[in-house]
């Protein structure tokens, strides 16, 4: 069983079926029951077969999502996170001979726990981070009501 493949599933089989999400390293994929697939049955008007012939599907493990990072820096010399390195995993999957663009958007510095053995180096951490984790943090605990927040909210100018 792969883990994390509830979409995949989904295109392959027509049939959705959720299930408990499983930790990786690249946590934001980390999605058993992920809530667009909604909005997509919606904009697709249920067709499956009209989704699969839009949109593709691929599952990659912890063990390819590394391999991609220093693949990745190896011929690229670009430093991936592993959201990155699971978009760039995706660009390799498309067999056409087009142009390929994967987007970034988070910094490897986030996650050099995991970056940095693979790349055998330091991850800088971009000035604007290194700013912002060095300023004290500031936590004001609130009742779960809207009266509150409103109020802390409004105070905030």
């Amino acid at each position: 069983m792969t883990i994390n493949d509830t979409f995949a599933r989904y295109l392959q089989t027509g049939h959705y079926e959720p299930r408990p999400s499983v930790p990786t390293l690249a946590n934001a994929m980390d999605v058993g029951n992920p809530s667009n697939v909604e909005r997509l049955r919606a904009l697709f008007r249920g067709d499956v077969a009209a989704m699969r012939r839009t949109i593709a599907a691929h599952v990659y493990t912890d063990a390819d999502v590394t391999s991609a990072i220093r693949r990745v820096d190896t011929e690229y010399g670009y430093v991936c996170d592993p959201h990155s390195a699971i978009g760039f995993l995706g660009t390799a999957a498309i067999r056409d001979e087009v142009t390929k663009v994967f987007l970034s958007t988070a910094h490897p510095a986030k996650f050099r726990e995991t970056v940095e053995p693979l790349i055998g180096r330091e991850v800088p951490l971009p000035p604007a981070l290194a700013e912002a984790i060095a300023k004290p943090r500031i936590v004001d605990r609130i009742p779960p009501e809207l009266a509150v927040l409103r109020e802390v909210l409004l105070s905030a100018h």
